[in-house]
């Protein structure tokens, strides 16, 4: 899967937009998510009219290439399914970059909330 089609691209916003942020704050947040409007016509997928969020993570080093490793690491997995099981195409796959970055603890707190939220909900499913 090829999602990055020009890493220079992805250096000048690394080098051009985050520095300024990089001053006050201390990680960022990348994300993968899939979009129906990136789609060819009569695409069979069972994606909503809203970005439907794939997998997210959190960058806390200020090196190029440890932010460029964590956007290839999305590539590399695969399974990403839309709510029928049917895998998404790569062609609506897209990257998010936020740029309103945080400190540390505050974005742990965001991630662990958006993680464990969900998953209590499920509590009393498992037979385990």
């Amino acid at each position: 899967m090829k999602l990055i089609h020009n890493e220079n691209e992805v250096r000048k916003f690394f080098d051009i937009i985050l520095p300024s942020y990089w001053e006050t704050y201390e990680t960022a947040f990348i994300s993968i998510a899939a979009r129906k409007k990136y789609l060819p016509e009569g695409t069979n997928t069972n994606l909503g009219k809203r970005p439907q969020m794939l997998d997210r993570d959190i960058i806390r080093t200020r090196d190029f290439d440890r932010y460029l490793a964590g956007l290839y690491r999305f590539t590399e997995k695969n399974g990403y399914t839309d709510e029928e099981g049917l895998p998404i195409p790569d062609e609506a796959k897209v990257f998010y970059a936020n740029i309103y970055l945080s400190d540390s603890i505050a974005a742990y707190e965001s991630m662990k909330s958006k993680v464990t939220n969900p998953l209590s909900k499920l509590r009393g499913l498992c037979p385990w």
